[in-house]
Formats: C-alpha cells, structure tokens, sequence
C-alpha cells in the first residue's frame, strides 16, 4: 500500500473514531458514567495513535496550529500543574482526565479533519444526532415516559423530558448549541434541497425537543441565540425575507407554547415566588462559590474540589442538605476551582476565539457581502458561533461544561471554527521537520500511555466498586471488594471511610473481637481523613467508633472538627448531638437535637429515636424549659432528591 492510500485510511479512521465519540457520547447519558469516560479514553487514545503514525506516512506533513490552540496547550499545562499541587489529588484526576481528553479531541479535528468535506459530515451527524434526541424527547413527553432509556427519571423530573440526558437542562444545551446550526445550514448551505429541508426538519424537531424540557434557562437562551441567527440574517437583502419568516414561524409558536403550557408557566412562576425568595435555590449555592474562590483566589481549590469545600459555607436550609456537586453557573465553578488564572486563560481563549472569528469571517464568506451566494462555509462559522451565544447564556444558571457530552460538542464546535483559518492565511501552517516529528511523536506517546494507563486504573476501580453497592451485597462482600479497590486506587480517600464505616459497623455487632474491629475501623478512617481532610463523615464515623471502644475524650475532637467543616448539615448536628448523649450532657444533647430538628424533621431517624431520652433527662435535671418542650411535628415537605 502505497504512502497516500495508507494516510486516507489513517484520516478515515481517526473520523471514524470521532464520529462516534460525537454520536455515542450524548446518547450513553450524556458520557456521565464511569464506563462512557472509559468509552471516551479508548476512542481518543486509538485515535491519538493513528495520528502519530499519519505524522510519518506523509512526506510533507504539516500541522494547522491556529492561535486558540496555544491557549488549549497552556490551560492543559496549568491543569497537569494543578493535579501534581491538588490537596484532593482524586478528584482532581477526574476533571484532569477530561481536560485532556478534550485537549486530545480539539487537535485530533484540528490537524485531521480540517477539511471542507469533513468538516461538513461532522456537522450534519451532529446535527442529526441532536434531531434523534428531540425526537425521543418528544416521545418521553407525549408518553409521560419516566425512564431515560432503561434507567428510572428522577421523581424531580417527572413531567420534563430529557432525552438520553438524566437532566434535561442538559439536553436543553445540547440543542441549544446545535440547532443554529441546524437552521443556518438550512438556510445558507450549497447543499441539495432535499438535505436543506432535512436539515430545516432536523432544526425544528429539536426545538420542539428542548421545549418539552421545560428548562428556563436553555429556552430563554435558546431562543435569544435564534433571534441572533436570524436577525444577522434579516440585516442582508438575500436572507432578509426567508429570516423574517423563519423567527415568525419558530418564534409565534414558541410563544403561543409559553402562555398556555401550565408545566412551563409554573417553572417559570416558582423562579419569582415571593419577594423574600430566591429566584432558585441556585442562589443558595452561588455563595458558596465566591467565598471558596475568594479563600483561594489565584489557583482555586481545585479541580472537582468545589463540593467536597461546599460544607464548610452550606446555608441552614432544608433544600440544600444535598451535595450540590456543581455550582450550577460555570463561570463561578471555575473560580471556585481554577482560580483566577485558569478563569482568566478560559477567558482569554475566548477573546482569542471571538477575534480569531472576526478575521476570518471575510474568508469564509463567498463574497464580500453577506449571503449574496449560498456558502456552506459561512453557514457553519455563523451556526457554530450563534450556538456559543446560547452556551454561553445557558452556562449562567447550568454546568453544562461539566458534563462531558457537551463539553466534547463545544470542543468539536471550536474546532471546527477554528481550522477555517486554512481559508485566511497560510501563517498558521507548522511544517515539522524530524525534530518536530520526534516532539510530536513524544508528547501523543505520553497522551496515550497517560489516557491508557489512567483509563485502565479507573475500569478496574469503579467495577470493583460497583460489585461493593450491588443489590443484596453482603457488607462482608462489599468490605472485600471495596479494599480490592483502593489496592487499585490508594488515593480515594471516600473509599477508605467507607470500608472504615463498615468496619465500624460490624464492631458495633461483635461481642468478642470487636475492639481489634474497631482498632482497624480507624485505621481506614485515618486513611480516609488524610487522603481528604474535607470529608466530616470520616471523623463523625471515628468519633463514634472511639465512643464504641470507651475513648469518650479521644472522640471529641473528631465532632467537634466535623462541626467545623460542615456546621450547618442537620445530619452533623444530629450526630454532635448523639456525641453528647454518650457523654452524658443532655443540655447540649437537647439543643443540638433541636438545631438538627430545626432544619429537617420529617426523615431526621437519630433525633427521633433519642428525643424522648434526652426529654426526660432534661426534665430530671431542672434543665431550661426551652430545651424539655416537646418537638414540634414534622413537616410535610417533599423531600429534596435533587437540588436542581
């Protein structure tokens, strides 16, 4: 096979690989669980191969280096730099792991697939793909489904499609950034009209998608993303009737919708319910964010750290005793764990990108004025970019950039835009010698042994700890399984407070050997609470496993340090009250029952089970008349499975 035949086929290969990373990654639950990451790492890593072969198949290679890919290389460098500094080196890993995936992504699209053919196939299998979910969404709605394919909907979501997305603000921003496209191909492109009405379908069976997610945030974003579109298209003669029509078409219905869905207009009423609440309960968790940012202002917390500091700021309200996990707005995320350098990279790559737009914009154009001929190349950089607007809205109230489907979607979009830099100048054009090939060659090496080796590790991990929470697993069983992962794994520090607390667990059972269980109980937890010293759980669970072994001194430190980090968490006060019991100090006892109680009573198990001891005890000792009156009944309130 002669040197051109077997780089066609190398290029065929990596588009085949991307292809499906673009298509397979939405639909496996937007690529959140453990196996599509997995998924992800064996595509990218094969890919990356292929590439570093197609570096010495061709005798002239040269590679597209546009200015944005300088910024993608630094934000890489400052994340490696963040994993060997992390005090959370495990949940750093985790946002690492997907920043280099999507580092590897950009420039396998960038130098490979930068062709016009390419570039257009990635488009409209994008574009379709997005069409397939609409149509599911619409099939959940009108079904009244309660599954996202096999898996049970959240009860917070019922009535609310999302397509194969657990939540469907999530499918909102991935139609939001691809139905632009849609409709500025449709309009714009030099494709048959058979293909442009498949693609004006394609576009409206997608709004009708993400309008049946109800999400506030990806609708108004959405739809000031399509008034953009269409009004930079109604400013040029050619387009200006066909654009008119289109926002009358899309945005009379959309409306008409709005004013008459009741799902809609009570989401939207809940965001302005009284003047003392909150727009969402997004504003309870914002807090949090500044004040972690402003603790680590020039690096952050890092990486993935923003919930495992959420405690230490959690507000003293029934609806946010659940982990928020994000901050639900990116842009204060990523303060809270880039800090002001990897915010103002991500800032500044923006202003690369936008600037990079503005001066290619006249190459891509056919002629000089806008649409006075059909251009492919124009309709995608305008798609492309008015999906941004609707990212880049929808973010504010959603992290999106968090899961990774869409993030893999902004990256292939940036991509894309970025390469038509080929239509603009030939300066961008790097013709590496051997040197330069060597120097290739090394660094997609080191991608592919880093993505192998940590893909690898992380399979071998999650299976062994899905065997250990498995239906009907005995805790025996999920001991062994959950030390056999952390053999694979020593800096999961969650891990090992969970095999101290089962082994806190079965001392508390024991008659006999139980102080030897105990004494290897906080042996784990120390592990635990040294691997992660932001954790309460882990000294909550050695404080009462010292009360266990008749150390009543030696546990106090432990609550009082998770009272530190967590001070507002009804399960912590009922624990810091459950700490006095041991100790026979029913006056504290009572008030932090009651401070637990206060904030949540319908399932708070441990303050009802001790109340009326501590009752009595209070009465028995003439304590303050405050800390004997009876509990007030528990509330009716839903309980919050999803802070979202």
């Amino acid at each position: 096979m002669d040197r051109a035949r077997l780089d066609s086929w190398l290029e065929k290969g990596i588009l085949g690989l991307v292809s499906l990373i673009l298509v397979l990654g939405p639909i496996v639950y937007g690529s959140t669980p453990y196996y599509a990451i997995v998924m992800h790492q064996v595509f990218i890593g094969l890919a990356l191969v292929l590439w570093m072969v197609r570096i010495w198949v061709r005798p002239e290679y040269r590679i597209l280096w546009p200015p944005f890919a300088w910024l993608v290389a630094a934000f890489v460098g400052y994340a490696i730099w963040q994993l060997n500094n992390a005090d959370l080196r495990y949940l750093t890993r985790w946002d690492v792991r997907l920043v280099i995936l999507y580092a590897a992504l950009f420039f396998l699209i960038v130098d490979n697939l930068n062709r016009q053919e390419w570039t257009q196939y990635l488009v409209c299998l994008v574009i379709f793909t997005g069409m397939a979910l609409g149509m599911y969404a619409l099939y959940q709605f009108i079904g009244r489904s309660r599954y996202v394919l096999t898996t049970p909907q959240y009860a917070t979501y019922y009535g609310r499609a999302s397509g194969t997305f657990i939540c469907p603000n999530h499918l909102a921003g991935y139609l939001g950034m691809t139905m632009p496209v849609a409709f500025a191909m449709a309009l714009m492109a030099r494709f048959k009209p058979v293909l442009k009405v498949l693609l004006g379908y394609a576009g409206l069976v997608m709004l009708a998608g993400l309008t049946v997610t109800f999400s506030r945030a990806g609708i108004a974003a959405a739809a000031i993303a399509l008034i953009t579109l269409f009004s930079i298209l109604a400013f040029n003669r050619d387009w200006r009737w066909p654009a008119v029509a289109a926002l009358v078409l899309i945005i009379g219905p959309g409306l008409w919708f709005a004013t008459t869905n009741s799902i809609l207009q009570r989401r939207v009423a809940s965001a302005f319910a009284s003047k003392n609440t909150p727009l969402d309960d997004r504003m309870y968790i914002w807090p949090a964010a500044k004040e972690t940012w402003r603790e680590h202002f020039w690096t952050g917390a890092g990486p993935n750290h923003y919930d495992a500091l959420f405690g230490k700021f959690r507000p003293p309200l029934r609806q946010m005793q659940a982990a928020p996990v994000r901050t639900h707005n990116d842009y204060l995320n990523t303060l809270a764990d880039w800090g002001f350098i990897g915010f103002g990279l991500i800032a500044v790559a923006w202003g690369v990108f936008w600037l990079s737009v503005v001066r290619i914009w006249r190459f891509v154009k056919r002629t000089n004025d806008l649409g006075r001929k059909q251009s492919t190349r124009t309709a995608v950089v305008l798609g492309c970019c008015v999906g941004f607007v609707a990212l880049l809205l929808q973010i504010i109230f959603e992290f999106s950039m968090h899961i990774p489907a869409l993030a893999m979607l902004v990256v292939t979009w940036l991509a894309i835009v970025s390469g038509h830099w080929r239509f603009a100048t030939e300066r961008f054009w790097v013709r590496p010698g051997i040197a330069g090939r060597l120097v290739a060659s090394a660094v997609i090496l080191w991608a592919v042994g880093w993505i192998g080796l940590d893909g690898f590790r992380f399979a071998r991990e999650r299976y062994y700890l899905a065997k250990a929470t498995g239906r009907d697993v005995s805790n025996d069983a999920a001991l062994e399984w959950r030390k056999k992962a952390f053999a694979i794994d020593p800096e999961n520090g969650d891990n090992a407070v969970e095999i101290g607390e089962i082994l806190r667990a079965k001392s508390w059972t024991l008659v006999g050997d139980y102080r030897a269980v105990g004494a290897e109980s906080i042996a784990w937890l120390d592990k635990g609470i040294g691997l992660n010293p932001y954790d309460p759980h882990g000294y909550i669970y050695k404080g009462m496993i010292l009360h266990w072994l008749d150390r009543h001194d030696e546990a106090w430190p432990e609550f009082r340090q998770a009272m530190v980090l967590d001070p507002n968490s009804y399960y912590t006060r009922a624990l810091y009250g459950w700490h006095f019991v041991q100790l026979g100090a029913w006056g504290p006892a009572a008030k932090w029952f009651r401070k637990s109680w206060d904030i949540v009573s319908d399932r708070n198990g441990i303050v009802k089970s001790y109340w009326p001891i501590v009752e009595r005890k209070v009465r028995e000792e003439n304590l303050p008349i405050e800390l004997s009156k009876p509990l007030p009944e528990p509330t009716d309130a839903k309980d919050p499975s999803d802070v979202q």
